[in-house]
């Protein structure tokens, strides 16, 4: 039923735009005859959406001598409308996103996937908005970030643009418009990396002791681990008789009652968490760096640094810290250099940092499935673009195997004796660590194949370039399955286009769909293929009805030796909706969180104003201050006169507030850590934050009031001065 009001609903949508477009179209064919500075004019001038999209469509034909699709211009149009649109891949988003930039006539900020897409797509559309007279730029580390973010539009990765607006947040340098934002791969940023967390240094320390780790690897082999299996995730059971338990898949872990009481006979306590609370929170984190950061899957050492990978897309992020105490304890596993500072950080997410924009859009090929969560939490309705090229993709039947050698096996002589020799192949691997493998394995048996992974990203452009090339084949991780554009040659073509080859279903269906948009771009011919083995991550997200069914089937396609099963590629389709709900839920929980402490911040600056304005004796009647501090305060004002007290209080108030509110922000994200393991229910668990919250902000007023007095009562005139404004 959902499926067929979307459908209506999509229909009506796509119908307006098309009659919108034809008007555009229209239009600009009447511009061809006129001058370059006409049309400038009318696109400065006009307050009409039509002449002025006709304007920019105009100017991508003169400057680029590229026409515009009807569906680029429908896309464009459903931007500016706020809708979040689907257009398939390689149907030209980045011209879509160009175009809807250019028709704002304001200060956008276009998001991309990484530095690599953001320059190029930068340059693509750079001579467009040139002649349009219209400032751009492109965000990358040798920026004069002042400069940049005065400019009408900048392309940044989505990772640079969120650090840039957290360090000037601590640090005011330059002013960080927040108008509009279009995000090219909107679920990527939004969602794929829902549980990503951005932080930057706030200059002020928080001590470590690192003879808390030696204690706590010690501890390693006295508690007794178990994992949740995947199966049981989405029904919130887990593992018995266990000291701690983790999660892989969410990247979650906690220590069991049963493990608690170990931990307080070991230390004689009847709450070990509390009166040894640095030794628990350090212990969480080696626990968490031992089950459930892998090498070469979630972090590579580089340099004899620990360097973090996207698990959402297989690329490294150089400049991205975890926790300290996470980082900490990966350190000291892989025995590198402990380089992390421990400073209090701002951290932000994407989901609320996009919040803040006055008006957010964004495309992808890939919002059908995730069309109810954009709509519930970002209040963006998704809308479909039909395709401008027919789709001249191949798509073959699952391939299933009992085990990943057998898989490999099959690869090998599929490539050797199957596949033509000029048709280039594009294997898809779940990580560096399997991407290596696959390579060496193909090269051991006599294939000649590129390897891109995080080792071999500073060479990505290239391998890019001759990944479409007559018999080439490239072994990578999902790296490529956003916004990575293979071009095939000639010969390629003829010989059936590019072969794209999935060693593995994704836990999301999304993943797999922007695998196989990599090939078959633009009405060019193209295959896919996905290979799966009994062994794969997707069968251990069975549940138990699931399960038995899979066992059966496993069975009759062993002793059949099958390779297709239509039933079996179904029932991975069904783990991939129950997965998406699962995830939809957990997202939904975080940015619930993350808008409640982002609304915490808000409320603290505004009362931090508020009292800076007032006088003295307001802020000692919050703290209800006795006689003998009244009397102080009062003796201290004498001496300096109201004025210089009025300012020399204000200036200590802002500084001990500034000094104690990154440290409240550091416990509340504690907190809202470890509020998931109280067995609270979802509404219970918001509930019990917002109050928390509250009260710690009760107790946080007092503390940096009462602090501001004794700064101030204690202060001596030939001490201190003020600069003249």
């Amino acid at each position: 039923m959902k499926t067929i009001l979307f459908t209506a609903y999509n229909f009506l949508n796509v119908r307006r735009l098309k009659k919108q477009t034809k008007l555009v179209r229209k239009t600009a064919e009447l511009f061809k005859k006129y001058p370059d500075r006409e049309i400038l004019k009318i696109y400065r001038d006009s307050q009409t959406l039509t002449e002025r999209a006709a304007a920019v469509a105009e100017a991508v034909r003169r400057s680029l001598n590229i026409h515009l699709y009807d569906e680029q211009i429908m896309a464009a149009l459903g931007l500016l409308k706020g809708f979040a649109v689907e257009m398939k891949t390689g149907e030209g988003k980045t011209f879509a996103v160009a175009a809807a930039a250019a028709c704002l006539k304001d200060t956008v900020h276009i998001a991309t996937v990484n530095d690599y897409l953001a320059e190029r797509d930068f340059n693509t559309m750079k001579p467009v908005f040139d002649f349009l007279n219209v400032s751009c730029g492109v965000n990358l580390k040798d920026e004069n970030k002042e400069q940049l973010y005065k400019k009408q539009i900048v392309y940044s990765s989505s990772v640079n643009l969120i650090f840039d607006y957290l360090r000037n947040e601590l640090n005011p340098s330059f002013e960080f418009p927040l108008k509009n934002a279009i995000l090219d791969e909107i679920d990527y940023i939004l969602l794929d990396n829902a549980n990503t967390k951005f932080s930057v240094s706030a200059g002020q320390y928080h001590n470590i002791d690192i003879e808390y780790f030696e204690t706590a690897k010690k501890l390693l082999d006295y508690l007794k681990g178990k994992e949740i299996p995947k199966k049981d995730l989405a029904a919130g059971r887990e593992p018995e008789d266990a000291d701690f338990v983790y999660s892989s898949y969410l990247n979650t872990i906690y220590i069991t009652e049963k493990g608690l009481l170990k931990l307080g006979k070991l230390f004689g306590t009847e709450n070990f968490a509390e009166t040894h609370f640095e030794l628990y929170r350090t212990l969480l984190a080696v626990l968490h760096a031992y089950n459930l950061y892998e090498r070469d899957r979630d972090y590579i050492v580089e340099d004899d640094k620990i360097v973090l990978i996207n698990r959402q897309n297989g690329r490294k992020m150089p400049d991205t810290k975890l926790d300290p105490y996470l980082h900490t304890a990966l350190e000291l596993k892989e025995e590198v250099p402990v380089t992390l500072k421990h400073l209090f950080s701002y951290s932000l997410s994407y989901q609320v940092f996009f919040k803040k924009y006055e008006k957010m859009t964004g495309t992808s090929g890939t919002l059908y499935d995730a069309r109810l969560e954009f709509e519930r939490i970002y209040n963006l309705p998704v809308i479909v673009i039909p395709e401008h090229f027919p789709l001249k993709r191949t798509e073959y039947s699952d391939l299933f195997f009992e085990n990943k050698t057998k898989k490999y096996e099959f690869l090998a002589d599929y490539l050797k004796s199957v596949k033509p020799p000029e048709q280039p192949a594009l294997i898809i691997t779940n990580s560096d660590g399997e991407s290596e493998k696959v390579w060496k394995f193909l090269n051991k048996k006599g294939i000649s194949c590129t390897l891109l992974n995080s080792f071999t990203a500073d060479y990505e452009k290239r391998i890019i370039e001759e990944a479409g090339q007559k018999g080439r084949v490239t072994v990578s991780t999902n790296m490529v399955s956003r916004g990575t554009d293979i071009i095939v040659d000639k010969e390629a073509e003829a010989a059936g286009g590019l072969l794209l080859i999935s060693l593995s279903r994704f836990p999301d269906k999304r993943i797999d769909n922007q695998v196989k948009g990599r090939t078959a771009r633009q009405g060019v011919p193209g295959k896919s293929l996905f290979l799966i083995s009994f062994d794969d991550e997707i069968f251990e997200f069975l549940n138990s009805k699931q399960h038995k069914r899979f066992l059966k089937l496993k069975k009759v396609n062993l002793e059949n030796y099958q390779h297709q099963n239509k039933i079996l590629s179904k029932l991975i389709d069904e783990v991939q909706e129950n997965i998406s709900l699962l995830m939809y839920k957990i997202r939904e929980n975080i940015v619930e969180y993350d808008i409640i402490l982002e609304n915490q911040k808000q409320t603290m600056r505004k009362w931090k104003n508020e009292i800076a304005a007032k006088d003295i004796y307001t802020a000692a009647e919050i703290i209800n201050a006795d006689k003998e501090l009244l009397k102080e305060i009062a003796s201290q004002e004498n001496k300096l006169g109201r004025n210089v007290s009025k300012k020399l209080f204000k200036s200590i108030f802002e500084m001990v507030f500034e000094e104690h509110f990154l440290q409240y922000l550091y416990d509340m994200e504690e907190v809202k850590l470890y509020l998931p393991y109280w067995r609270l229910s979802e509404e219970r668990t918001a509930a019990e934050f917002i109050r928390i919250c509250a009260e710690q902000f009760e107790e946080f007023k007092k503390n940096v009031i009462y602090l501001s007095f004794q700064y101030f009562i204690s202060a001596k005139p030939s001490r201190f001065i003020f600069k003249s404004s």
